[in-house]
């Protein structure tokens, strides 16, 4: 899957209506703590965040928005003969669910649990600021990756790179 204007285009556009949706909540509520800012749902555009973005195949990474299910990136990336280091066990999961929750049932003894297959992710923070982390950028994006991956966190993770590996002949596909 080669890169495609169109689908980083949709997702610049819906990051973008989400940070303005964030900023603007932040502004209707001033006056109260940065805890009591987090709206009680999350914007609308964030379920529209559904799409694999991009797979590499020479740097062996899939950009993927947070709903895509596991059942779909399999697929996809099972195309271009790559699959993700670790999958997570129900077809139904999402990216950011399995990266959100530690669950051993979705580990591998080589690359561990899913939120290890993250690479990096870009999310928006209650105030509406844009940030990316990228694991392994020294302490202070590490610091950020775990908070983004806290399943209480208040920012809205909007894209995963996720870690690929080549599917050769010998790997049998029955997901």
């Amino acid at each position: 899957m080669e890169y495609n204007d169109e689908l980083w285009g949709r997702h610049r556009r819906a990051v973008h209506a989400i940070c303005e949706s964030m900023r603007q909540a932040t502004r209707d509520q001033v006056g109260l703590s940065l805890a009591q800012k987090v709206p009680c749902s999350a914007p609308s555009q964030l379920l529209g965040l559904n799409q694999v973005v991009e797979i590499d195949r020479d740097r062996f990474i899939a950009s993927v928005e947070p709903n895509v299910t596991m059942e779909a990136l399999v697929q996809l990336t099972k195309i271009e003969g790559l699959i993700p280091t670790v999958i997570a066990p129900s077809r139904a999961t999402t990216v950011a669910d399995a990266f959100a929750t530690a669950t051993f049932g979705s580990s591998s003894f080589q690359f561990g649990t899913f939120d290890c297959a993250v690479l990096s992710l870009e999310a928006v923070l209650p105030d509406g600021q844009y940030v990316m982390a990228k694991l392994g950028d020294g302490d202070d994006a590490d610091r950020l990756f775990e908070i983004l991956g806290a399943p209480d966190s208040p920012a809205l993770i909007t894209l995963l790179e996720i870690a690929l590996t080549p599917a050769w002949g010998y790997v049998e596909m029955t997901y």
